[in-house]
């Protein structure tokens, strides 16, 4: 397999155990037989939350899954991107974010690229 491969999957699994403390399902960890890669929830996991999400009312729906996504204390992806890790530049445009960051890899820098929603402006909407 390509080293460079190899090198962006554990930079993108570095980058995301970074992120679990901005993680929208809190209490809910990785299974150690399904790969043990940080965010990822394994099979039964996965059906044992589409089978509570079946069973909720709109108003729960709303409640348990919309309103979380929407709060307005959630910090802003922009702020999380710049804590990890040292950014060169960055271009925001109402929602539109993006941003060139240096982080820390095998005692490296390496330069990731970011886009993201900034909710923020008009609530993340593109249109």
């Amino acid at each position: 397999m390509d080293n460079s491969v190899l090198e962006g999957d554990r930079l993108f699994l570095i980058a995301e155990s970074l992120a679990q403390d901005h993680s929208l399902l809190p209490g809910m960890h990785t299974s150690d037989d399904y790969g043990g890669i940080g965010g990822l929830l394994s099979p039964v996991q996965i059906a044992r939350e589409n089978a509570r999400l079946e069973h909720f009312d709109i108003d729960t729906y709303i409640e348990k899954v919309v309103a979380p996504a929407e709060k307005k204390d959630r910090k802003p992806a922009p702020e999380v991107i710049r804590e990890i890790g040292r950014v060169i530049s960055e271009t925001s445009d109402g929602p539109f974010f993006s941003a060139s960051v240096f982080m820390e890899h095998n005692g490296e820098e390496r330069l990731v690229g970011f886009l993201a929603q900034d909710r923020r402006s008009n609530n993340g909407a593109w249109m």
